[in-house]
């Protein structure tokens, strides 16, 4: 997998379309994840206000650098959420951004980081259905990444 000049590997051959909720309306709260930091932030270059553009990018990695997230077509972005910034599981990092004539969605891929990152080997992980049954409840999953590429373990509800 290539990388960009920054290190940031290219997750396109694994998810950077990424995991879809299309039922995500506009405005829709979007939470971290996990635990974890910033590790890249790319604000939202809609200019004028209103025009047509994806939204703000959002790259998250755990503090093993063992797992990341990478979040898209997000708005509305809380002054701390910057790069090198903390974030704790459920803070609150953006909304959903409004797509004039077309439906609103976030992106959102999961990436295990074999070896841990920067040079780690970066490979998508489904845990989309996991996410969607733990949306709009309080309860929690503790996933285990094995570190060998073989699906991770989904322990709690």
């Amino acid at each position: 997998m290539g990388r960009d000049s920054e290190g940031i590997p290219d997750t396109t051959g694994i998810s950077r379309s990424g995991w879809i909720w299309p039922r995500r309306l506009a405005r829709t709260p979007v939470l971290a994840a996990f635990d974890g930091h910033i590790t890249r932030f790319n604000p939202d270059r809609s200019t004028p206000p209103g025009a047509k553009g994806f939204g703000a990018e959002i790259f998250v990695r755990d503090s093993s650098d063992k797992m990341g997230g990478y979040y898209t077509h997000i708005t509305d972005i809380p002054p701390s959420v910057l790069a090198g910034a903390k974030v704790s599981r459920g803070d609150p990092i953006g909304t959903v951004k409004m797509w004039p004539g077309g439906p609103s969605h976030l992106h959102f891929a999961l990436v295990e980081i074999i070896g841990g990152a920067p040079t780690g080997t970066y490979k998508g992980v489904n845990l989309m259905s996991t996410f969607d049954s733990l949306s709009n409840t309080t309860d929690v999953a503790t996933v285990t990444f094995n570190q060998d590429g073989t699906p991770p373990t989904v322990s709690g509800p």
